[in-house]
């Protein structure tokens, strides 16, 4: 749904990603609705654990941009053609648990967790470094799930299929 690029802040002289949101979406409410909500739901949350996003703002042509930390490293889905040590995939699903752990105390579910939105930050202070990414399918555990409201099929959360 959204194109990520590497920038930098022009005032503060920080390198970012910035996530903007593919023209063919700008006139689908939904999609527009799910990128303010994941900017509202994720800049709440704390953890070293989670992607941080600083900014939400919208592009003159319409399409809406999150402004994240730009990080170094490759999703856990590269990983797959790897074989990892015992104890790295114990810290590394440690450190996903301890995201998770925030975001449901929140209120939020990810509804999107998968390979691709685990990664592992080659800049962190230990090789496993885990953040855990792409919230715009976040719904609060308060709003009815489903299985038709999006996500990847085989990541699909027990609670949307469940409708709880």
């Amino acid at each position: 749904m959204g194109v990520v690029y590497e920038a930098e802040h022009v005032e503060v002289r920080r390198r970012v990603a910035v996530k903007v949101l593919r023209p063919e979406y700008v006139t689908d409410l939904d999609v527009v609705d799910a990128f303010r909500f994941e900017a509202r739901a994720t800049t709440q949350l704390e953890s070293p654990f989670l992607v941080k996003v600083h900014d939400y703002f919208e592009l003159p042509d319409g399409r809406s941009a999150l402004v994240m930390d730009l990080l170094e490293g490759h999703d856990l889905s590269r990983r797959e053609a790897f074989t990892l040590p015992p104890a790295s995939v114990i810290a590394i699903g440690r450190q996903v648990c301890k995201a998770l752990h925030v975001v449901h105390a929140s209120g939020l579910l990810h509804r999107d967790l998968k390979p691709e939105n685990i990664f592992l930050c080659a800049d962190g202070s230990r090789p496993d470094e885990v953040r855990v990414l792409d919230f715009g399918i976040a719904r609060l555990s308060s709003q009815i799930a489903s299985v038709q409201s999006g996500g990847t099929p085989m990541y699909t959360p027990p609670e949307a299929i469940l409708g709880t």
